[in-house]
């Protein structure tokens, strides 16, 4: 991301949008909130990040002066990004039987060019 913004680390705003539960989302959750960036996860509910890693992100959101966001409101989670980043929805390995489930329940979270103009930032980079 560094190389794709001009300014400080701290004044980085990323969102992750789709399964937050998966390890990705988490890496992201736990370094943004280490070196004090905006960062938001968007996901259902249901795959939301583990409650520990969610406390573990907002105690370090404390020491470092990150800005942390769990939200299964896409829009809002998007609103004023410089980056939004995802990940599949079904990995290498995943039972076909799983995807009747995950798929209809990460729809809403697809990153398209509705998301994109969302964030309100023409600027804002796609990363996956």
């Amino acid at each position: 991301m560094t190389e794709n913004f001009n300014g400080q680390i701290e004044d980085i705003k990323f969102a992750f949008v789709g399964d937050g539960h998966n390890n990705v989302a988490r890496s992201l959750l736990i370094t943004g909130a280490l070196l004090g960036m905006d960062v938001r996860i968007a996901a259902p509910t249901a795959l939301r990040p583990p409650a520990d890693v969610i406390v573990k992100a907002h105690e370090l959101a404390v020491a470092s002066g990150a800005r942390v966001l769990v939200s299964d409101d896409p829009e809002q989670a998007v609103a004023g990004v410089d980056f939004i980043y995802t990940d599949v929805w079904v990995g290498m390995g995943d039972s076909p039987e799983g995807w009747d489930t995950r798929v209809p329940l990460l729809t809403p979270y697809r990153v398209i060019p509705e998301l994109m103009k969302a964030t309100g930032n023409p600027d804002t980079k796609f990363l996956h």
